[in-house]
């Protein structure tokens, strides 16, 4: 990885609020590459206010050699000589009319659901439930058990026991057990 640092970025707005200044203040902004082997590699560029600042906007890009997710866009290939674009929709309670309570349902792609958040009703923002997620998992490693992948569509994760050294569970193999919710 390397890694490259600059400061050429404004501070118009803090934790606490607008800081009513205009001109432009330092601040580091930090560009690094990232080797993910066999030709692959990331780019991660992330400025130390970014956070705060009303002139930042949230962005991811993922490109392969079959297409890209911008953001909630995702432009792929369904054959040799068709690109087709399809979109990440997030199904927000809480807002407009709807009475839910502020809470990420889920999210689905060309109507699937793929994601479902497991923390519903505990108002955690993305990056709290992604916390809770790894510290659920760690509790369940502690204990001897092993997160398996989801399944795309169906809610929770599957719960294996631990497996030999040099084993992996199959799909289908009846090893663990279902731990989500319905």
């Amino acid at each position: 990885m390397r890694c490259r640092s600059h400061h050429a970025d404004g501070r118009p707005a803090v934790p606490g609020g607008w800081t009513g200044g205009a001109e432009p203040a330092p601040a580091a902004t930090t560009l690094a590459t990232i080797d993910v082997g066999e030709g692959g590699s990331g780019l991660y560029d992330f400025t130390d206010n970014q956070w705060f600042n009303p002139l930042r906007s949230n962005r991811i890009v993922v490109r392969g050699s079959q297409g890209e997710l911008v953001d909630d866009r995702v432009v792929r290939l369904a054959d040799p000589v068709t690109a087709v674009e399809s979109h990440l929709v997030r199904r927000q309670t809480g807002i407009d009319l709807n009475l839910e309570g502020f809470d990420l349902d889920h999210i689905s792609f060309d109507g699937r659901i793929v994601y479902r958040n497991p923390y519903q009703g505990a108002r955690l923002a993305e990056d709290d439930g992604s916390v809770a997620t790894a510290v659920e998992r760690m509790g369940a490693w502690c204990r001897g058990e092993v997160w398996a992948v989801p399944t795309v569509g169906r809610p929770g994760w599957t719960c294996a026991r631990r497996l030999r050294p040099g084993t992996r569970a199959r799909p289908g193999s009846g090893r663990g057990k279902y731990s989500g919710r319905a």
